[in-house]
């Protein structure tokens, strides 16, 4: 999402505003990309698809050093919200309040994509959505 065109899909070093890692070691690969303001928002979940997968107690206190910063355990938070499917929402929902798009169009977009998939689907992702949200606030 930007205000001007985009000449690349290639995001270029130090210019991001956001970093919104799924998991903790991809994080901290993307911060190159980071603007020295930039939010980092993590997932604490580890995906361990590497064979040597660095120590995860150590790659959190990299984020938390990081100034401006989101730990949050969206695994928890989409099985909360009654699946582990919507950890996707959660991410988006902790992102919400850093892009340009109203968190509310984002929540509003969130249900559309995802009805029609049923009502069930749709009520998971929102309230996944609603504490990805509460979590980038505490």
């Amino acid at each position: 999402m930007s205000e001007k065109p985009i000449a690349s899909d290639l995001v270029p070093h130090g210019s991001a505003h956001l970093v919104l890692a799924m998991e903790p070691m991809e994080g901290l690969r993307h911060l190159p990309h980071a603007h020295p303001d930039a939010m980092l928002i993590a997932n604490c979940t580890p995906v361990k698809n590497v064979a040597v997968y660095p120590d995860v107690e150590q790659l959190l206190r990299r984020i938390q050093a990081w100034p401006r910063h989101v730990i949050l355990d969206a695994e928890k938070l989409a099985r909360e919200a009654g699946t582990v499917r919507a950890v996707n929402s959660v991410m988006l929902g902790a992102a919400s309040d850093q892009l340009i798009i109203p968190w509310e169009k984002l929540r509003e977009q969130v249900g559309a994509f995802f009805a029609r998939k049923g009502e069930k689907i749709v009520e998971q992702n929102l309230k996944a959505f609603d504490l990805g949200r509460a979590a980038a606030k505490e």
